[in-house]
């Protein structure tokens, strides 16, 4: 069991890795080659941008893959992949655009420059949604080898325009072109979603965005909380300052990023195992929870690695982040747990406690920020975040310790 777990969540990082790892990566390339003070407005953009692609999703990626993994009739499929396809289209567009006005008000004058991350928005929605259904039907050693390729692809593209070229703009262009590609390619390779795409359902899109209410609250929530320290330093500090903090949360990202696959992983495999019986999906989730902390550990070590001893080799500008990395990396631990804890409370279909715990992140942190940000600029921000995590790691665990005595009196 171990080792199909191992297999599957590092096939789910691969095959995320076309979207949010390339990202990621990106950005570190354009950390490397550029100033904090440069650096502070493309992550600036990059955080509307990844905010805009949540509100766009509105939980449909969550609520679909679960239904990829509980249904088998084709026709069902059918009507769930064309309402999400048509929801997509629709709440894509109307984002992108209100995302731009976003970022010319923060940035005023670089249209040229907001237009890549507006098209970030929508290209994830199209790549997303056969790689799901993928992942969902544990059929992602189908797909793994050709995302992989195509994200390290893409990220050799952006590298050349961004350091040979010397043209951001276009090499941040080439990142939303190759996952709508990406996505048109897998559509192309599912019969199911080949023949949704030709007959989107606009009159399911509706009670499509209603079930998927609850899980868009908490998805948007989470990312605005998780995203706000960036508007914070942005009003209260300067932009050298919100450069060297969006570096080294930006750096941590990619062992983030892993734990997030995992617990995708864990989603897919708790829901389906759910079909069976308590008890085993009780089992898959511990099991699931083992290799998370193990993986934590790891992550932890290799941050503080980066921090205290390769930061200064590498990223010579950013060397005042040192202290940041560090405190950024003991957040990770507790990141780590809430991800595979939210993944086991959603695979139960306990869509509305993750929404009101979001709630209460959004607002503890907002107020946590407010007090400590414009006193103690990142520091303040950083400690505020690891705060808000703790407190999660402790409430959702609360409520599995709950459901667990719960179901095992309805057993």
């Amino acid at each position: 069991m171990l080792k199909n777990i191992l297999k599957n969540s590092i096939l789910t990082a691969l095959i995320r890795g076309a979207s949010f790892g390339v990202r990621i990566f990106a950005l570190l390339i354009a950390a490397r080659y550029s100033e904090p003070a440069y650096f502070a407005t493309i992550a600036l953009f990059f955080t509307v941008a990844e905010i805009g692609r949540l509100l766009a999703d509105f939980g449909i990626d969550t609520y679909t893959m679960r239904e990829y993994a509980s249904h088998r009739n084709k026709a069902v499929l059918r009507q769930t992949i064309g309402a999400a396809m048509s929801a997509k289209l629709m709440l894509g567009l109307l984002v992108a655009v209100a995302s731009t006005a976003v970022m010319l008000h923060l940035r005023p004058g670089e249209l040229s420059s907001t237009l890549p991350f507006a098209l970030m928005v929508m290209s994830p929605l199209l790549m997303n949604l056969p790689i799901n259904f993928f992942i969902a039907k544990m059929r992602g050693r189908h797909i793994a080898p050709f995302v992989a390729m195509a994200g390290l692809l893409s990220l050799g593209v952006f590298y050349g325009l961004f350091t040979f070229a010397s043209n951001p703009a276009l090499a941040f262009f080439s990142i939303p072109a190759a996952e709508a590609l990406v996505g048109l390619f897998l559509i192309a390779k599912v019969p199911v979603m080949r023949a949704s795409l030709a007959c989107l359902n606009f009159p399911g899109m509706l009670k499509l965005l209603k079930m998927t209410l609850p899980i868009a609250a908490a998805t948007i929530l989470g990312i605005t909380y998780g995203r706000m320290d960036v508007f914070f330093l942005e009003k209260f500090r300067s932009a050298e300052e919100l450069g060297l903090y969006a570096f080294a949360v930006r750096l941590v990202e990619p062992f983030q990023f892993i734990a997030g696959a995992l617990a995708v992983n864990a989603y897919g495999h708790i829901a389906t195992s759910l079909k069976t019986s308590v008890a085993a999906a009780s089992a898959v989730n511990a099991r699931y929870r083992k290799v998370m902390a193990l993986y934590a550990g790891l992550a932890l070590l290799t941050v503080l690695v980066l921090a205290n001893v390769l930061l200064v080799y590498t990223f010579k500008q950013y060397a005042a982040a040192q202290a940041m990395l560090n405190l950024t990396g003991c957040i990770l631990i507790f990141k780590c747990g809430n991800l595979i804890s939210t993944a086991a409370i959603q695979a139960h279909g306990k869509y509305k406690f993750i929404t009101s715990v979001a709630v209460w992140n959004f607002t503890f942190l907002s107020v946590a920020m407010l007090l400590l940000v414009p006193r103690f600029g990142a520091y303040g921000a950083l400690f505020s975040i690891l705060a808000m995590e703790s407190l999660n790691f402790l409430i959702q665990n609360i409520l599995l310790r709950k459901l667990q005595k719960s179901n095992n009196k309805d057993d």
